[in-house]
């Protein structure tokens, strides 16, 4: 195999390669960092004797270790004038509001006209935005859905990064969400507790999985009930991917306008262009000092039009 261009590899573990980590076992053998590799483990494109691997995998004489390695991305991510609304900004850490439509990183598809390339830009020439390697993606410590908008923060420099991160990791960064969901809420307030997991049919979709999903957490509030749809305001307790939108399809309440998660049954609805949902506040520990900052984004134009081109329910408005 041609490792640079990518393409199936398979290894057979020697007595020398036992109790070395998957990802350090195969960096030394393929042209792609660890934290390439990392990512490319999630996806569950490599396995070991046939069952889905993971990076931190101790290797075992005689593993059989296979994938398919993808295609060496040849471009670097460029800097790109695009302007950011931002929320607050300072020599450590900047959060902004992000347009829906707008990818949070580069992918193969798409290389240009993300938060990135934002990011690159505005902040050309830290260490943490270079251009020609990896870390020019390392300032960016969570990410939002391409057609979800709102509140997003970045570190600009690494020990913010690493502060922030682990801020994500260990829950303590607050986030709220706004939602036009389908139907009308019967309660004003209510938990939704079920654990997420991968669709064993469309790779890029999770499921609502109580057997061997790992846990999930999103608390709800009615804010006002139309007559075919619910405004609610969210607060996800944990981070799984499109947990917000998994977790009221579950519920019978899918974000309106989500084409990937949608209603189990499809009522007639108005048109909405993406999925109604924005991330209306965040707060987080400012990695200097450890002073809470709380940030909030406007509700988008297309939201506040949609909203108000809802029929009003009958009286039906909470208290949110």
């Amino acid at each position: 195999m041609d490792e640079m261009s990518g393409g199936p590899f398979r290894f057979t573990a020697s007595a020398d390669d036992a109790g070395a980590r998957l990802d350090v076992f195969l960096a030394a053998r393929l042209d792609r960092s660890r934290s390439a590799l990392q990512k490319l483990l999630r996806t569950g494109a490599i396995v070991i004797n046939g069952a889905p691997a993971r990076a931190g995998h101790r290797i075992v004489e005689g593993d059989e270790i296979q994938g398919c390695l993808p295609e060496q991305e040849d471009e670097a991510p460029r800097p790109e004038d695009i302007p950011l609304e931002i929320l607050f900004e300072d020599e450590r850490v900047v959060a902004f509001n992000k347009p829906a439509g707008m990818p949070a990183h580069p992918s193969r598809q798409e290389r240009s006209g993300t938060v990135v390339n934002a990011l690159i830009w505005r902040y050309r020439g830290r260490e943490i935005f270079r251009q020609d390697s990896e870390p020019s993606m390392s300032g960016l410590v969570h990410r939002l859905d391409r057609d979800t908008s709102g509140a997003m923060v970045a570190a600009l420099d690494p020990e913010a990064g690493a502060s922030l991160q682990k801020q994500f990791r260990d829950r303590l960064v607050e986030k709220e969400y706004i939602a036009v969901v389908h139907g009308v809420v019967e309660f004003d307030e209510g938990e939704v507790s079920v654990p997420i997991g991968k669709d064993p049919k469309r790779f890029n979709r999770k499921i609502a999985d109580p057997v061997s999903g790992k846990a999930a957490e999103t608390l709800y509030r009615v804010i006002e009930r139309f007559e075919s749809f619910s405004l609610v305001r969210l607060k996800p307790r944990t981070g799984r991917t499109h947990q917000i939108r998994v977790h009221m399809q579950h519920l019978g309440h899918a974000v309106a306008g989500d084409r990937l998660y949608p209603p189990k049954s499809r009522p007639p609805a108005p048109a909405f262009a993406r999925q109604a949902l924005h991330a209306s506040s965040l707060a987080f520990l400012h990695p200097s000092d450890m002073r809470k900052v709380a940030v909030k984004a406007p509700l988008p134009a297309d939201m506040k039009e949609f909203i108000a081109s809802l029929k009003p329910g009958r009286g039906r408005r909470a208290g949110g």
